[in-house]
């Protein structure tokens, strides 16, 4: 299967709307001014940044009944990474992502964007392949055994749970779209899916045109 038919699969439910805006780069003094900034310029949805929520969860809170466009869904916002090197630090990222779960649901965004092993979040990170043929193979072994639940808290929720590959300046795994698309394949689940992040991959597809297409 393509990787581009892998991505419509498994994102098939996912209710992004078709162009969203992150929140923090809109202009106004106040959350409503920036909401309604977002719409009069043509956005369809406001994508709300996980790092900054606890600057803006208040508010979002308070205008989500009368925003005039849609949460979109939450980039970031969980702690640490599902492959750090001790599973206390697992287990404590996969309860900080439920939590996030959560709060899309209740803010009805329809995704939270998740990449699985940043270097800046993960200091404590797995280095060697141990028994397996690669340190890639090891890393997919770790996260395909953590994602079947949290993809079952996510569908609970209505939500989706999109991988986010990143440039290997910014992580050690999963850098290629192509990446992210067989561990879906692999995990068949309704309610994971991948983002398709240009910035990235500019800097590690030989053509992102292709990438979609592969």
């Amino acid at each position: 299967m393509s990787t581009l038919n892998s991505l419509r699969r498994v994102s098939l439910n996912c209710r992004q709307p078709p162009v969203s805006i992150r929140l923090e780069l809109l202009p106004g003094d106040r959350l409503p001014d920036q909401l309604q900034a977002a719409h009069q310029f043509g956005f369809d949805g406001i994508a709300l940044p996980g790092r900054f929520l606890d600057q803006w969860l208040r508010p979002l809170r308070e205008c989500h009944a009368d925003s005039p466009l849609p949460f979109a869904g939450i980039s970031l916002g969980f702690n640490g990474s599902l492959l750090n090197l001790q599973e206390a630090g697992r287990r404590a990222c996969r309860e900080s992502l439920l939590r996030l779960l959560d709060l899309a649901a209740e803010l009805d965004a329809g995704w939270i964007n998740v990449p699985p092993c940043l270097i800046q979040d993960n200091p404590a990170r797995i280095t060697d392949a141990g028994g397996f043929a690669s340190l890639d193979e090891r890393l997919d072994a770790l996260l395909l055994d953590q994602l079947p639940a949290l993809g079952d808290a996510a569908h609970e929720r209505g939500v989706q749970f999109l991988l986010e590959p990143v440039n290997r300046y910014e992580s050690n795994f999963l850098n290629s779209l192509g990446h992210a698309a067989r561990l879906c394949q692999q995990l068949n689940h309704p309610a994971i899916g991948c983002t398709a992040d240009f910035f990235h991959m500019q800097l590690e597809e030989l053509n992102t045109a292709n990438a979609l297409r592969a």
